[in-house]
């Protein structure tokens, strides 16, 4: 009898964390449809890295060729009650990033999918950020001089490694309260110039996402046309590194070749 119990507890949790995992699979394809509505390809004006979902809440929105491997070069997470969209090189959100493909019409859907039916968004320590986003029909924007008064915008656009340490709790704060943050980080860069820093313990976009199921790493993102990031390009089962422990526990470690 304790043994039956026990082998009911076991499926129900089984079961629980199935149907958990198909819902939040639906609400990711949801949100990726919404980021990327009318958009053929995304690009910038540098040469980005790559941004790594390990959560349960990250997901892939545009991916890049990683040598043989296929990463995202910008990825969405469901952090707390708020959301974040990543990508992999500050000059996606610049004027000459916004100049490139579709990437304007991508950051105005993201701006739309972060603000949840608000209209303001503020801009924090970024000029480049200031100037392409200031063009978006429908917003009010402003560039604010401290996070002290970032609760009073729907959405926050920054540039993570650029705050301040004790800035890191402030944003956080923001996002898990229903707040949307538009940000970028390019972790090869970072350790050009970092004299020998280590992105796992001392880089701020990943002490601040790092949670949220985003981190950044040393590897370049190649694009996968000849004008950028295809933001049809397959998405590959297991990208998110939660999914792919699951995939490997079910032994479904590769797709089909």
């Amino acid at each position: 009898m304790r043994l039956r119990s026990t082998v009911c507890l076991l499926s129900g949790f089984l079961i629980g964390g199935i149907v958990q995992a198909e819902l939040a699979d639906q609400g990711q394809s949801a949100a990726r449809a919404s980021l990327l509505q009318g958009v053929r390809v995304i690009d910038s004006g540098g040469a980005p890295g790559v941004v790594l979902c390990v959560g349960s809440n990250a997901f892939p929105v545009v991916v890049a060729e990683c040598g043989h491997a296929v990463q995202a070069v910008a990825a969405a997470t469901f952090y707390g009650r708020g959301r974040v969209l990543a990508v992999g090189h500050g000059s996606f959100i610049s004027p000459e990033g916004f100049s490139r493909g579709d990437t304007a019409l991508f950051m105005k859907n993201a701006v739309a999918w972060l603000a949840q039916n608000n209209k303001t968004v503020a801009v924090y320590k970024n000029g480049d950020m200031k100037k392409a986003l200031e063009g978006l029909e429908g917003y009010t924007l402003r560039e604010i001089p401290s996070l002290d008064v970032v609760d009073t915008f729907a959405v926050l656009a920054t540039y993570p490694d650029g705050l301040k340490p004790d800035e890191v709790e402030k944003v956080r704060a923001f996002v898990t309260k229903g707040g949307g943050l538009l940000c970028a980080g390019i972790g090869w860069g970072w350790q050009q110039v970092s004299r020998g820093k280590s992105l796992a313990t001392d880089n701020l976009f990943n002490a601040l996402l790092g949670p949220a199921g985003l981190l950044i790493n040393s590897d370049m993102a190649g694009r996968t046309a000849k004008d950028g990031y295809l933001a049809d390009h397959s998405i590959p089962s297991g990208l998110n590194a939660v999914d792919a422990v699951r995939l490997a526990s079910l032994g479904g470690v590769a797709d089909p070749v």
